[in-house]
């Protein structure tokens, strides 16, 4: 009985340090794309936005747990990009930031035939999956924004396009990177 508390207790432990770590590097890269000052287009929309590649990468990495991460630490980012906000569209704004993400990457995988695991991830797929992510992500936004009269009619086309173009840079930027790293780390490795 003993041991199997212990392994409960060492799952939760996992999955609040996933939680944890999926929310630090969400803040932490929301604040680090606004050096990316060229990229700024508008409030909420960025020509490149590098979080949506940790976004992406937090999620195929920590799962459930990375996207309820991103979920609990939005509000730190949705008020330093508006200033001020409604709690009910901030909590949308998160659920969207973190959950609908994680859908889009399940019904890539899905229909795809794209394997959970890392190690089975191939180049291939993750173009698939940023265009998942960088199409869904912006559409939830901006038809959130227009329901609730966040953002005019005539600016959904501007900023939809926008942010699909800036989530699918950043997801390329950011997986690209990732995937050089890995690929140079294995190149020393193993000479």
């Amino acid at each position: 009985m003993t041991g199997e508390m212990g392994e409960r207790r060492a799952e939760w432990l996992m999955n609040l340090a996933l939680t944890a770590g999926g929310a630090a590097l969400w803040v932490s890269f929301g604040f680090l794309n606004d050096s990316l000052t060229f990229a700024h287009y508008a409030p909420g929309v960025d020509l490149i936005y590098l979080p949506a590649g940790v976004r992406l990468a937090i999620i195929l990495m920590f799962g459930v747990w990375g996207a309820l991460g991103i979920v609990l630490s939005n509000p730190v980012l949705f008020l330093k990009e508006f200033n001020a906000g409604a709690a009910e569209d901030i909590l949308i704004n998160s659920v969207i930031a973190g959950f609908v993400p994680l859908l889009a990457v399940m019904g890539c995988r899905w229909l795809l035939g794209i394997d959970r695991s890392l190690m089975k991830l191939k180049a291939q797929h993750l173009p698939a999956l940023a265009l998942a992510v960088s199409v869904a992500t912006p559409i939830a936004f901006n038809l959130h924004f227009l329901v609730h009269g966040l953002k005019p009619f005539k600016e959904l086309w501007p900023s939809l396009t926008g942010m699909m173009l800036g989530d699918f840079l950043g997801c390329l930027i950011v997986l690209g990177t990732v995937k050089a790293v890995l690929w140079a780390t294995r190149r020393l490795k193993f000479g």
